[in-house]
């Protein structure tokens, strides 16, 4: 296990290469330190909203997280899981899982959804139809962020302790290894690179980092700022991570392979909350709370490039779009969701 940690303090605008490889450390620079501890401005009331919006099933509660598991939408609520197609939501009529309280984050890789809640995690392969499997964590490593990576590994870490816990497959019981990190986490992160293994990062916004986590070499990886106060990451293709940089008003893209890397970033709508790639159409997108809008921008180039813009319902939290694009949104604790076809 390592004990050698580098954090790099430069402002997410600097150039990619001294956010890569090095720290300044002047007096403009240190006025310039992120904040941490970013939350997403308040909404005005929305105005015809893009697409459809629907009510979600009331056995949900108030929505707490989304992600896309193939073509199919996982919503989590107070006290339940529905999954089902776009179409499904549409007509009231996706799978429902009760769940109980106290779950945290919602993740999915491939076809594959986890969330944790405490001492277990529901893990559920979308669109099979099968009610989620209950697998039983080590009580005295509980978890409020989960991730089952391509190889089939469960990973979990929470809010409170400074550790990422490796259970060998998605049975549970006691971690394979446990692998210390240098704060809690308040999401996971497990997405596909082109060779090798998952990349697996952590984020925390108390201090707005984001952070690789080494299975194969059992150790924390380099951690890097996100602008001024991280609000949300999500995978992309290929190894890529959309993270939104709340209270920089700035959309980040980060790659994985190997260590964390920043690669772009570019300004966006203010405060930016919800984020997501659509591979369908090569697109970041990004959920500003202050404007009610959802913003596409294209990644091909050195600097993300705005593509296409859709009003959003109040106060988005979450932000998922399916293999083919469809574009689906949930609000803070809201009853609603909204799913957009065309950007």
């Amino acid at each position: 296990m390592t004990t050698s940690r580098t954090l790099c303090l430069a402002p997410a605008a600097a150039l990619l290469a001294a956010a890569l490889t090095a720290c300044g450390g002047g007096p403009a620079e240190e006025a310039a330190q992120p904040v941490g501890n970013a939350t997403p401005a308040p909404s005005p009331a929305a105005e015809d909203p893009a697409g459809d919006v629907v009510d979600l099933p009331e056995a949900v509660g108030g929505a707490l997280d989304l992600v896309a598991a193939g073509e199919s939408i996982a919503v989590l609520g107070e006290s339940g899981l529905a999954v089902g197609t776009p179409d499904e939501f549409r007509s009231g009529e996706p799978e429902v899982y009760e769940t109980g309280e106290g779950c945290g984050q919602l993740s999915a890789r491939g076809a594959t959804v986890a969330v944790a809640c405490g001492e277990t995690a529901l893990i559920l392969d979308a669109g099979s139809g099968e009610e989620p499997r209950r697998v039983e964590l080590d009580a005295a490593h509980p978890a409020t962020s989960a991730v089952v990576t391509g190889d089939g590994r469960l990973v979990t870490a929470n809010d409170s302790d400074n550790e990422v816990a490796v259970y060998r497959d998605a049975k549970g019981g006691s971690p394979a290894d446990v692998i210390e990190v240098e704060a809690p986490t308040d999401r996971l992160v497990a997405v596909a690179n082109h060779d090798g293994p998952d990349g697996v990062v952590r984020v925390w916004r108390e201090d707005s980092t984001i952070q690789n986590v080494d299975l194969e070499g059992s150790r924390e990886g380099g951690r890097l700022r996100v602008g001024l106060g991280v609000g949300e990451a999500s995978p992309g293709g290929s190894g890529v991570i959309v993270a939104s940089d709340t209270a920089g008003d700035q959309v980040a893209i980060y790659t994985s392979a190997g260590v964390v890397r920043l690669q772009q970033t570019s300004p966006v709508a203010e405060s930016p909350w919800g984020v997501a790639f659509d591979s369908s159409r090569g697109l970041a997108l990004v959920a500003s709370t202050k404007e009610n809008v959802l913003q596409g921008y294209s990644v091909a180039t050195g600097v993300p490039e705005l593509e296409a813009e859709a009003p959003t319902i109040a106060n988005v939290r979450s932000v998922a779009a399916t293999e083919s694009g469809e574009i689906a949104l949930v609000a803070d604790a809201g009853g609603q969701l909204q799913l957009i076809d065309e950007l």
